[in-house]
């Protein structure tokens, strides 16, 4: 197998590690939405929640409106 230029295993690694990145913001995303889910289902305000998450209420908001 021919090896490729110094640049393109660059483009290559970086183009990986963005894959990684990406799949790691995922499933932070999805814990953070379960993790909300579930803070609402015992009863805290989206206030509450959203100070503690570090997003806005009207998103906590969304997040719960979407799931229901």
């Amino acid at each position: 197998m021919t090896r490729q230029p110094p640049e393109l295993e660059r483009v290559a690694a970086a183009g990986a590690k963005l894959q990684r990145a990406r799949e790691l913001t995922d499933a932070a995303r999805e814990e953070l939405r379960q993790a909300i889910l579930a803070a609402h289902a015992t009863g805290a305000s989206v206030r509450v929640i959203a100070r503690a998450a570090g997003i806005s209420y009207a998103r906590v908001f969304q997040i719960i409106r979407e799931n229901r």
